[in-house]
């Protein structure tokens, strides 16, 4: 059964749903909405509504490598978000962590972060798919203007 909300799984546990979304993406899909039928605007407005609370879900986790980097509040990634309806979401993140004027961050806050999105797996989404996503990120304790 999909999980319901954002979750750590172990790495034999996301070696096995990334088996599943494999073997799933080999069988026959439902036929896709037309390019601009107002299904599919709803369909894509949907999954950009569930992406946006993923990111909002996923805070938590990344806020654990803060210490790694005290002075970098905000930072920015592509993820690849693989999905089925019917198995879940797992994050693959193989791009770099940069900063919000396009620098790297330290390499220990980068692989901190990446290894943090890999042990997610999220809610599928509705339409099921892979969908590469850029997040934009604040931390909280950012220092107030």
């Amino acid at each position: 059964m999909p999980p319901t909300a954002l979750r750590h799984v172990a790495a034999d546990e996301r070696k096995r749903i990334a088996e599943q979304l494999a073997t799933s993406r080999g069988q026959p899909r439902p036929a896709v909405p037309s390019l601009g039928s107002a299904a599919e605007q709803a369909a894509v407005e949907e999954v950009r509504d569930q992406i946006m609370a993923l990111q909002l879900d996923m805070k938590g986790y990344i806020e654990t490598c803060q210490p790694l980097a005290p002075a970098i509040h905000q930072f920015k990634t592509d993820l690849v978000l693989l999905s089925d309806p019917d198995i879940g979401t797992l994050v693959d993140s193989n791009t770099p962590v940069l900063t919000q004027d396009d620098r790297p961050v330290p390499q220990a806050f980068s692989d901190c972060l990446r290894g943090e999105f890999q042990t997610l797996e999220l809610p599928p989404l509705k339409t099921g798919d892979t969908y590469r996503v850029s997040f934009e990120f604040e931390t909280s304790d950012r220092p107030r203007d």
